[in-house]
């Protein structure tokens, strides 16, 4: 034991310097890590928040993408309806345009007939009349004296239909609704002026 203190005593001045030089750097050391460590620890908190906060929006954002995923949706359904709509409306439309031509070509088929029927009147009265006719008021005033060889002019009195001028004047219905075309056969007036073409 005596000789182990003897040894340490013997060792060199040099020696113990040389550890305490060492125990102070790897002190030195220490401290430099620390405060480098703190350094970092002060630099990384602001990137920190900073990544929490795009971390954040980043979630923010998906909800706004959801969100607008759902309205997109929404308004792919009420195109669908409208397009829906409009294909009824488009069939409808057709029925109703096939209705109306049919309705038309009825019209003129009954036209027609009531032009056949008028003249046939026509041509069974005719046989009785001359080459012209005189026209007078009820009331006594003579309104037209049309020559059915020159034609003229005619004022509708009460009760008269375009078969009975046709018949009265020696024309054909057909002749008298044809120099008339502004004129409704249907809806005469007491006093209105036509047009009475010259007799074939």
């Amino acid at each position: 034991m005596e000789d182990d203190y003897d040894t340490l005593e013997d060792k060199p001045a040099g020696t113990n310097w040389m550890l305490s030089a060492l125990a102070l750097l790897a002190l030195l050391l220490g401290g430099a890590a620390l405060f480098f460590a703190l350094d970092a620890s002060r630099r990384l908190s602001p990137m920190s928040d900073s990544l929490s906060e795009g971390v954040s929006g980043m979630a923010g954002l998906g909800k706004q993408i959801e969100q607008m995923e759902a309205e997109v949706g929404e308004l792919a359904e009420a195109v669908g309806s409208l397009n829906a709509r409009m294909q009824r409306a488009s069939a409808y439309a057709n029925q109703n345009e096939k209705a109306i031509r049919k309705l038309t070509e009825e019209i003129n088929a009954n036209r027609k007939q009531i032009i056949d029927s008028a003249e046939a009147l026509a041509g069974m009265g005719s046989s009785s009349s001359g080459g012209s006719a005189m026209a007078t008021n009820t009331g006594g005033v003579a309104t037209v004296a049309a020559s059915t060889a020159e034609g003229g002019s005619y004022l509708i009195e009460p009760g008269d239909t375009f078969a009975r001028i046709a018949q009265q004047m020696g024309v054909s219905l057909q002749a008298l609704l044809d120099a008339n075309p502004g004129v409704d056969p249907r809806r005469l007036r007491i006093g209105q002026n036509i047009v009475v073409p010259t007799a074939e």
